[in-house]
């Protein structure tokens, strides 16, 4: 497969009394033909939840999912996950989640063919991750959530996400600080 980069205004937006989602990929009534997913990845959607806010998710059978808390707390399957923290999904799943503290919440959710792994990486002027990552596996995902990066040359701003089927050679922050999260399908990486 050919690396896909998406940007911030690729994402759909489906907004509601208390939050919104951005689906990257196809779901509800929204269905494109070139947006069923990339790899084993089938679903990847960014929550943003008012406080107090409750919502319902439904996992279909057949699928390995994962949600990561970014920023705020919620209760879930009776413990609190907080910014950094995340949990591994059974398929066929019914969940209640619910915003906890008195600041938004914010989390990612993925669903898959395969179980994935999720790191948040800071890097501050000029750092540089080389790639002795583990080439197996079939998809390695980079999302720039705040500042620049250079991924194997090429420039990648804040709300960029690059879908490939290898880790890149070399990642390196720009001038200032980056935080990257990195999304894989196999669990030895890093």
């Amino acid at each position: 497969m050919n690396p896909i980069l998406y940007h911030e205004e690729d994402w759909r937006l489906r907004r509601w009394e208390h939050g919104q989602r951005r689906s990257l990929f196809s779901c509800d009534d929204w269905v494109d033909p070139e947006r069923l997913g990339f790899g084993p990845l089938r679903v990847m959607n960014l929550w943003e939840l008012a406080p107090g806010s409750r919502e319902r998710l439904r996992l279909p059978k057949g699928v390995k999912s994962v949600l990561y808390v970014l920023e705020g707390e919620l209760q879930l399957k009776g413990r609190p996950l907080v910014a950094g923290e995340r949990l591994i999904c059974s398929a066929g799943e019914e969940l209640e989640l619910r915003v906890t503290g008195s600041e938004p919440c914010a989390f990612i959710e993925l669903w898959g063919t395969r179980e994935f792994q999720i790191i948040l990486k800071s890097l501050s002027n000029r750092d540089t991750v080389n790639s002795d990552l583990d080439a197996t596996g079939s998809l390695f995902g980079l999302w720039v959530l705040a500042g620049q990066l250079q991924v194997d040359g090429q420039e990648l701003a804040s709300g960029d996400l690059l879908l490939q089927d290898s880790p890149p050679c070399q990642i390196r922050s720009s001038e200032g600080m980056a935080e990257v999260l990195l999304i894989r399908d196999h669990l030895s990486f890093f």
